[in-house]
C-alpha cells in the first residue's frame, strides 16, 4: 500500500481511501510551479493483479470508454497510465456524497427526499446517460455503451450541486477487449432488468429501467425488492417482477409522474421508452417543477445533512498527511430539540423542504467527502447496499420551537483586577513531538426507531469518516 508522499508518475499520494479486490483508491494531488496544485483521484491495480491478462484489458477498457464520453453529469477521466508496471487510472476527484449515503441519512434521521429533488436528480443522471449511450468510436459509428450498474452507489451529488453517473467498469461496448462471459451476471442485482437477469441482449433500455428503480425507490421511500435476498430477486427478475403502485405507497405523486415510472419499468424492453432522453423529456413534462430545482437546491441538500459546509481535508504546508475527516459539530439547542422529538414522534417520512427561491425545491441530504474515482475495480458484487429502506415507520422531524425570551440581569459590579509581577526569563529549548490525532467521532442523527437499525448503525461510523469513498457497506438495513 502507498504512503502519504509516495509518488505515482507526477502526481503525490495525499492519502488511501480504500481498497477493493481488484485495486486501490487514493487522494494524490499535482503539484507545479508558482504554488499551482490540483486534487484528483487515483485508482491503482493491486500488484498481485498486474500480470493478469483479463484484467488488464478490462481496467484499459474501462480507460478508454470513459475517456471518451464527455458530459457534465458523467465523472471525467483524466489519464490512464502505468507505474511499474502497474496501471492507474486519474479521475477528477469529486467533493460531495452518494445518493445511497444520502438516502440512508435521510432514513435515519426520519426524513426523506422531496418528490421534485428526487425526478430533479433522475433527470441528471438521464442526462448523463444518454450522452455516454451516444459515444461513438474512432470510426464514427456507435459503440452501443450500456452501463449495466446505475444504482444509487454510482450517482454523485457533489457540494456544489452537480449530479455525476461514475463506474463504466462493467459497462457493455462494441470493440470491448474483455467481453462478459457468458452466463456470468454482471451487475447488482436488485438493480437489473428482466433480461440482464436471463443472460439476454441488453441495451440503453436495460439502462432506463435500473434508473426507474432509483426514481421509484426515492419516490415511495422503500426499496424497489423489498428485503429479499439476492437468490429470490433474480426469480423474480426471471418471472418479471410486479411494479407496486406509487400511488399506494406515496400519497401525494402525481398520477402523471407515476405512469413515467411505471413505463421505465415495463418488464417488456420494448414498452419501455426507447432512451434515456425520451425518459428524461416524460419527467421534464410530468413534473415540470423539477425542472427549475437548480444546482443551488441540490448543494443546500448535501448541505443540510451536517447544518453546514462539508468539512474539507487540509494539508499543512510542505507535509502531506493522512486524512480523516471528522463531521463532529457543536450541538445547538434546535438540532437538540430535533432529535428529541424525532425519538418521540411516530409518523411516515417528512419529506422536508428547505426555502426556495425562484422555484428551487430543496431536500435534506447526506453528506460524506467523495472521490468521483469510484469503479467497478473496487470489487464488484451483486450486492447493493443501498440506503433505501423497506416499509419501516420512520418519523418527521419537527421544527424547533422558539427559545424562551432571557431572563434580565442586572449587571455585575465593576472590578479591578490588578496582575501581579511577572518575572521573564529566557526561553528553554523545546523538543516538539507531534501529537497523535485523537480518533474522529461523528455526531450522529437520532438513532433510529428499531434496535436491529441500531445495531447496525455502529460499525458504520469508522467508514463514513473516511473521505472520498461510498463505503461498500453504507445503507445496510
Amino acid at each position: 500500500m502507498l504512503q502519504p508522499g509516495d509518488r505515482v508518475a507526477h502526481y503525490e499520494i495525499v492519502t488511501h481511501l480504500r481498497s477493493g479486490g481488484m485495486a486501490a483508491l487514493y487522494l494524490a494531488r499535482r503539484v507545479g510551479p508558482a504554488g499551482f496544485a490540483r486534487d484528483v483521484a487515483i485508482k491503482l491495480v493491486h500488484p498481485h493483479l498486474a500480470e493478469d491478462e483479463s484484467f488488464r484489458r478490462m481496467f484499459v477498457d474501462e480507460a478508454r470508454l470513459s475517456a471518451r464520453i464527455v458530459h457534465p453529469n458523467v465523472v471525467h477521466v483524466e489519464e490512464l497510465g502505468e507505474e511499474r508496471g502497474r496501471y492507474f487510472l486519474v479521475m477528477e476527484y469529486v467533493h460531495g456524497a452518494s445518493l445511497s449515503q444520502i438516502l440512508d441519512r435521510l432514513r435515519r434521521a426520519g426524513r426523506w427526499i422531496e418528490p421534485d429533488v428526487a425526478v430533479r436528480i433522475a433527470i441528471a443522471v438521464a442526462e448523463g446517460l444518454h450522452a455516454a449511450h451516444e459515444t461513438r468510436g474512432d470510426d464514427g459509428e456507435p459503440l452501443d455503451l450500456v452501463h449495466r450498474d446505475v444504482s444509487p452507489s454510482n450517482v454523485l451529488v457533489t457540494e456544489q450541486g452537480h449530479v455525476k453517473l461514475i463506474d463504466f467498469g462493467i459497462a457493455k461496448a462494441r470493440g470491448r477487449a474483455q467481453e462478459t462471459e457468458s452466463g456470468v451476471l454482471k451487475g447488482k442485482t436488485r438493480y437489473m432488468s428482466p433480461e440482464q437477469a436471463r443472460g439476454e441482449r441488453v441495451d440503453r433500455r436495460t439502462d432506463v429501467f435500473a434508473l426507474g428503480i432509483v426514481l421509484w425507490e426515492m419516490l415511495a421511500a422503500r426499496r424497489f425488492f423489498g428485503e429479499r435476498g439476492d437468490v429470490d430477486v433474480l426469480r423474480e427478475l426471471i418471472r418479471g417482477p410486479e411494479t407496486p403502485r406509487l400511488g399506494e405507497l406515496a400519497p401525494g405523486i402525481d398520477p402523471a409522474l407515476e405512469r413515467v415510472v411505471a413505463k421505465a419499468l415495463a418488464n417488456d424492453a420494448r414498452e419501455r421508452y426507447a432512451s434515456a432522453l425520451e425518459l428524461r423529456q416524460a419527467l421534464v413534462e410530468a413534473a415540470p417543477r423539477a425542472a427549475l430545482v437548480d444546482a443551488s437546491g441540490l448543494a443546500e441538500t448535501v448541505r443540510v445533512a451536517y447544518d453546514g459546509p462539508i468539512p474539507r481535508p487540509i494539508a499543512p504546508a510542505g507535509v502531506v498527511p493522512a486524512i480523516q475527516v471528522t463531521f463532529a459539530e457543536a450541538p445547538t439547542a434546535s438540532s437538540a430539540k430535533r432529535r428529541a422529538d424525532a425519538v418521540d414522534a411516530a409518523s411516515t417520512p417528512a419529506r422536508v423542504a428547505a426555502p426556495r427561491s425562484a422555484m428551487r425545491w430543496v431536500a435534506t441530504g447526506a453528506v460524506v467527502v467523495i472521490a468521483a474515482a469510484i469503479a467497478a475495480a473496487l470489487g464488484m458484487t451483486s450486492a447493493e447496499p443501498e440506503g433505501v429502506a423497506s416499509p419501516a415507520p420512520m418519523v418527521p422531524v419537527p421544527a424547533a420551537a422558539a427559545p424562551p425570551p432571557a431572563a434580565e440581569v442586572a449587571p455585575a459590579p465593576a472590578i479591578e483586577v490588578v496582575p501581579p509581577p511577572v518575572e521573564v526569563r529566557a526561553a528553554s529549548t523545546l523538543e516538539v513531538v507531534p501529537a497523535t490525532a485523537a480518533p474522529a467521532r461523528e455526531v450522529r442523527s437520532a438513532p433510529s426507531s428499531t434496535p436491529r437499525a441500531r445495531a447496525r448503525a455502529a460499525p458504520r461510523a469508522r467508514h463514513e469518516l473516511i473521505d472520498g469513498v461510498p463505503i461498500a457497506d453504507d445503507g445496510a438495513f
